[in-house]
């Protein structure tokens, strides 16, 4: 049997292969800054089925003083989200969503469809997402992408004496990037595009509020080329850059219909 692979696929693999040795050569600078700091808000309307329509604003702040040069790590963000996701199983559930996020620079739209699946490991909630998302650059000023996103959690429910709920999460993000109509990645473009490692505690102040704490370890990952001084002596190789930016949040949580549906489905996992 014959297996037709699309030429693009093929150029596509080669320029990813490529890419990575070449990067195994290069040195790797890990650039930290300042912390930032996140008050998200965000809540959930739950028909009957399990199915629901979720909505979050979120506003973040860094004083670093590369926010200025970073547009990862603008001094003042804001974005808006507004999704749907269908219950396929008390598994299963597929979704789709919009953000809008507001930088110092420029705007920008992501636009994703995801799958997620949840499990148990003994008593241990394990929650998987795969998506798809693209990346639009409303300014123009970048060129659009496209990135596969792949997320694993896990959570815990601890009821306490005052019959409220304890729920301890950690979860991890990983962000790849992608454009089917040119494969050939550019010059300061790495195949992993962004990781984030966020551990959050909330507490269900009752079955319609919640209140989160999260602490999110999130970077970025970039080639960067040679820097000479002004006499032309190389201050730095070329080199892999991985920005690092640690985050500190608070997460107000707020479920619009809470009848008609169960408790392992009303405190379920987050997934956006």
């Amino acid at each position: 049997m014959n297996i037709l692979i699309p030429k693009n696929c093929i150029l596509l693999i080669i320029s990813l292969l490529g890419t990575e040795i070449f990067a195994q050569n290069l040195p790797t600078e890990r650039n930290i800054q300042e912390a930032s700091y996140w008050f998200n808000f965000n809540f959930e309307y739950f028909n009957k089925h399990g199915s629901m329509f979720f909505a979050e604003s979120s506003w973040r702040h860094s004083a670093s003083p590369l926010a200025e040069n970073f547009s990862i790590a603008p001094i003042y963000l804001i974005q808006h989200t507004l999704g749907y996701e269908f219950r396929l199983s008390n598994q299963w559930g597929i979704g789709i969503l919009g953000k809008y996020v507001m930088q110092k620079r420029f705007d920008v739209f992501f636009s994703k469809i995801y799958l997620n699946h949840s499990g148990k490991i003994k008593n241990i909630e394990f929650f998987k997402q795969i998506g798809v998302e693209q990346v639009n650059y409303l300014s123009r000023t970048l060129e659009n992408q496209g990135r596969f996103s792949g997320q694993v959690g896990l959570a815990h429910n601890f009821a306490l004496s005052n019959g409220h709920i304890l729920r301890p999460s950690l979860t991890y993000d990983l962000l790849i990037w992608f454009d089917w109509r040119n494969p050939a990645i550019p010059q300061n473009k790495r195949r992993i595009d962004q990781t984030r490692l966020k551990a959050e505690i909330a507490y269900f102040i009752n079955k319609q509020w919640s209140l989160g704490l999260f602490f999110m370890h999130e970077t970025d990952y970039f080639f960067a080329l040679a820097q000479f001084d002004k006499d032309g002596v190389m201050i730095k190789p070329d080199r892999r850059l991985n920005i690092l930016t640690p985050t500190i949040g608070l997460r107000l949580h707020y479920l619009l219909k809470n009848k008609d549906i169960g408790e392992e489905i009303r405190l379920r996992f987050l997934p956006y």
